[in-house]
């Protein structure tokens, strides 16, 4: 009983740390840093993004927001999915391909990682 319940433990923390891991890896990706004015780095970001496209989609990004939207605090705090929201509920998909296909690849990742996928392992059919 208790190594079963050790077990899950240990599951649910290395799952915890995977999705740590993971934010930490597309913190570029949280609205407060990619609606920020600040400097702008890309260098830990998933190699297979086109980071001078995705430089030129965040200041059109950024420029939208403050027309639409100055101060824009709701938006940072929802999170990567509240901007996902709001680019999608703005119809401007289109114009942030880059960016809505790194923020879909990221809420996927994160949604695969935090399933319950550890269940078959622990199970001992």
């Amino acid at each position: 009983m208790f190594s079963s319940k050790n077990r899950v433990t240990v599951e649910i923390r290395k799952r915890f740390q995977q999705l740590q891991n993971l934010a930490q890896k597309y913190v570029f990706l949280r609205p407060e840093v990619i609606l920020s004015m600040d400097e702008f780095n890309l260098d830990q970001a998933p190699q297979d993004i086109n980071k001078e496209k995705f430089q030129l989609e965040r200041v059109r990004l950024q420029a939208f927001t403050a027309a639409t939207d100055p101060g824009c605090e709701e938006l940072i705090r929802s999170g990567s999915l509240g901007l996902l929201k709001y680019i999608i509920e703005s119809k401007l998909e289109d114009g942030f391909p880059n960016i809505v296909t790194t923020l879909r690849i990221f809420l996927a990742s994160v949604i695969s990682n935090a399933s319950c996928q550890f269940s078959d392992r622990l199970c001992p059919c």
